[in-house]
């Protein structure tokens, strides 16, 4: 079967089963830190895959992958015990990233980023939020990234769209103009 169709089907069952725990929003905070251990750590994808490896062991690695040290969410715990023994932990990626996009759905949540050169105050944040939401209707999660090379401005991202308005972006535009004017 189509891993992706196999994902969408385990995350819609976490996500039920969250809901029933009322666990949906730490759950989400945990498929979040997952996915992003996949990012930052190559090495965990391979060992979830060995086959040598006893199923309580997957369990552990993917605990800790989640939550480091804390304690485990019960929603999270269970689902990774059903998954293991299931053999699905192929597909334990997939369908982290694929509870985020429900998740986000049935909150009407859009992810943005906010890149700036400095630190930003607090009001400019909610009112970038502001901005974002009257535009899709949703409600926004930002992660704000400081980016020393844009050198002033900022750069919006939010869904598929791109709004850049940094120094860095306004020079490049200008030596553009001017080396097809010297044309």
């Amino acid at each position: 079967m189509d891993i992706g169709v196999v994902s969408m089907r385990y995350a819609k069952a976490l996500l039920q089963f969250a809901k029933i725990n009322k666990e949906e929003d730490l759950v989400y905070a945990e498929m979040q830190k997952l996915a992003q251990s996949y990012i930052s750590v190559s090495q965990l994808r391979t060992a979830l895959l060995c086959p040598t490896l006893a199923a309580d062991k997957k369990h552990k690695i993917l605990s800790v992958a989640t939550s480091g040290d804390e304690p485990l969410s019960t929603s999270s715990d269970r689902f990774y015990e059903l998954v293991v023994k299931q053999q699905r932990v192929d597909c334990m990626q997939f369908i982290a990233n694929s509870y985020i996009t429900l998740y986000r759905e049935e909150k009407n949540l859009t992810q943005g980023r906010l890149i700036t050169a400095h630190p930003i105050s607090e009001k400019t944040v909610m009112r970038m939020k502001m901005l974002v939401n009257k535009l899709t209707h949703k409600d926004v999660d930002f992660d704000i990234v400081l980016d020393k090379s844009i050198q002033a401005g900022f750069i919006l991202e939010y869904g598929t769209y791109r709004m850049d308005a940094s120094l860095k972006n306004q020079l490049m535009q200008m030596r553009r103009k001017l080396s097809t004017a010297a044309c």
